[in-house]
């Protein structure tokens, strides 16, 4: 089927696309797709072709001239590298490379850690001078221009927010996250390896850590500091996957579920921020599926990160974000990170106040000697 973007303010169409089954002979089993991207006059400015794990890409300059090109494909299926033989507009050929997490980062950090990968892999390909990993300077921040372009456009969306499928499990999800069970024998193809699973990994490397971004916007452009909460609460950040077409029923199910839950991690000293990456605009069609689930409007502070500063930082980006729960104890510190393996992929209500009543019973001083005069 085909997918069509558009600006939500002013209907402009900025991306239009279309999907079908790989061919079984596909060695990666991903999808073919075709995606043309349009400027604001409503010419093309790029186009995608992916076939059998190969893609090919072209952008334009504005008076129609090929601005770059590049091609591809899928050399370490496993480690999930590829390498992008790129030709820019100076006729000049470049080495990129990209993995997993989508696209190639301008981020010079993870711009390092693919390119040492690919290295290792096709160390005679991958000649680059090593870039510097930088110091993550805290930012000026301020809510972007109304005409600014979006991050990820808005999609026409049907008359409902999702699929009959998710519609008629939205329920079975939302307890799910509530409790880390399902209430019944399950949902219709849904499993437990899918949605919270407990296989997850932790991301270990964040364990220990102070982030690195620490000040966010929210709706209305006041500044959000993390380290606000130092000395006084803990603070469980739940970042979710962001507009990336269609309201996404598990960040909706997941926050409803949240609410339902907030008393309880108030009552054990924690404080729930979600983080919503993107564009502001989404923020309020994201609240109206909330609230289609018969919940009342989550009464949980939203933070944005419109710029995706902090998704970068912890590289968790994948369209614009994966699903990720963090646990930031009272010293500013992160005690539990939970990224999830697939858009469903999160960690119950539940697990997460047992995360925090976990950190409390740490932090309580040692009970005095009995014996003490």
């Amino acid at each position: 089927g085909a997918d069509c973007f558009r600006e939500p303010v002013t209907g402009t169409l900025k991306r239009w696309g279309a999907r079908r089954p790989a061919p079984v002979a596909s060695r990666d089993g991903r999808r073919d797709e075709l995606w043309l991207m349009f400027d604001d006059a409503g010419r093309i400015a790029a186009g995608s072709a992916i076939t059998g794990g190969r893609e090919s890409f072209l952008s334009y300059h504005a008076d129609g001239s090929p601005a770059a090109w590049y091609q591809g494909e899928t050399v370490d299926a496993a480690r999930g590298v590829t390498p992008l033989y790129a030709r820019h507009a100076t006729g000049g050929l470049a080495l990129s490379a990209w993995d997993d997490t989508g696209a190639a980062s301008g981020d010079p950090a993870m711009a390092r850690r693919q390119l040492d990968r690919l290295a290792a892999i096709h160390a005679p390909l991958a000649q680059a001078t090593p870039i510097a990993a930088p110091v993550v300077a805290q930012p000026d921040l301020e809510l972007p221009a109304a005409d600014r372009p979006a991050l990820t456009p808005m999609a026409i969306l049907p008359a409902s927010f999702w699929t009959k499928r998710e519609e008629q499990n939205a329920g079975l999800l939302v307890e799910k996250y509530l409790t880390g069970r399902w209430p019944q024998s399950g949902a219709a193809g849904y499993g437990d390896s899918e949605i919270g699973s407990s296989a997850s990994a932790q991301r270990k490397d964040l364990h220990g850590r102070p982030l690195a971004v620490t000040r966010l916007l929210s709706s209305t452009g006041d500044v959000i500091d993390l380290d606000d909460y130092k000395g006084k609460k803990n603070v469980v950040l739940v970042v979710l996957r962001g507009f990336a077409g269609q309201v996404c029923v598990y960040c909706a199910t997941q926050t409803a579920a949240l609410s339902r839950s907030l008393e309880r991690f108030r009552a054990d000293d924690a404080e729930v921020i979600l983080v919503y990456p993107g564009a502001s605009e989404s923020v309020p069609v994201f609240i109206d599926a909330v609230r289609s689930l018969g919940a009342d409007e989550p009464k949980i502070l939203v933070a944005l990160d419109v710029d995706l500063q902090l998704v970068r930082a912890l590289e968790i980006t994948h369209h614009l974000a994966k699903p990720t729960s963090l646990i930031i104890d009272k010293q500013g510190v992160v005690r539990y990170a939970y990224v999830g393996e697939s858009r469903a992929d999160r960690p119950s209500a539940d697990d997460l106040l047992k995360q925090i009543q976990k950190l409390n019973r740490l932090d309580s001083p040692a009970p005095a000697n009995s014996q003490a005069r």
